[in-house]
């Protein structure tokens, strides 16, 4: 039985984070497993907030982040869901906790941000590729029950920093549509054509972080062939799944990147 664990604490984002987990949990065909270490004498809210999902609760005691990661290497378990401190517009927007198991766990990482105040079922996953093997290799394990469920609509984003552009001719948007097709063919973690990839340019993180709040069709990073990136007034809190192999690809260059974020 494929489980994703989610560790609730005794904040008001538990209710969230065990809501978030049961979106995955139907992405993956997976159940959830409720997860609290105890602190203190606390669990009342992360027991009531198990207790009303209908999720079985695991008690441990001791560092959370050690007991987290000690009932992640269960073999059922194909991901965790935790929920971070940090505002994502913030200097550190994850917790201690959060930042910790997104380096030890050798799974899956939901980070649900306080911001996500309510999870909805989910319609768009934004996977950003970053055109490395590595990357492309750990979502495809990831992606495939997604696919074979007939999921939500799975949006590609890479994006060109302007020292990287690709040298077009004078027909860009012509060069444009045969670069696509070439690094779908190359990169995409599932058949192209389950896939639709958007390409911007700028700073990936800040690229990634804009279209997730902002939506895939409305975000502050220039397209390929336009002018100027259109903006959009609204920015909705998302949940962000990170991915070990893709995490190992990047860890040169001082963290994880979001190598899937689920948009309801």
């Amino acid at each position: 039985m494929a489980i994703v664990l989610a560790a609730l604490d005794d904040s008001a984002a538990a209710r969230c984070v065990a809501n978030a987990a049961g979106d995955l949990a139907l992405l993956l065909d997976a159940d959830v497993v409720a997860l609290h270490v105890h602190e203190n004498g606390s669990g009342e809210t992360a027991g009531g907030v198990a207790g009303v999902a209908g999720l079985p609760l695991r008690a441990m005691k001791g560092d959370p982040t050690a007991c987290i990661v000690e009932a992640s290497t269960d073999a059922d378990v194909v991901a965790v869901a935790v929920g971070c401190r940090g505002l994502p517009t913030g200097p550190q927007p994850a917790g201690h906790v959060a930042l910790e198991l997104i380096r030890a766990v050798d799974k899956p990482v939901l980070v649900v941000s306080p911001a996500v105040t309510q999870v909805d079922p989910v319609e768009r996953v934004l996977v950003p590729l970053d055109g490395r093997g590595s990357t492309t290799r750990a979502l495809r394990a990831l992606l495939g029950p997604v696919v074979a469920l007939d999921g939500p609509e799975l949006i590609g984003l890479h994006v060109f920093e302007t020292s990287s552009l690709p040298a077009f001719s004078d027909s860009a948007v012509y060069d444009t549509e045969v670069w696509t097709e070439e690094f779908l063919d190359r990169f995409s973690p599932v058949e192209s054509e389950g896939l639709r990839l958007e390409l911007r340019v700028g700073n990936p993180a800040e690229v990634v972080r804009d279209v997730v709040s902002r939506g895939a069709r409305g975000s502050r990073g220039r397209r390929m062939g336009s002018r100027s990136g259109a903006r959009t007034r609204t920015r909705r809190a998302c949940a962000s799944l990170l991915v070990p192999g893709a995490r190992a690809a990047v860890a040169g260059r001082g963290g994880a990147d979001p190598c899937m974020t689920r948009r309801a």
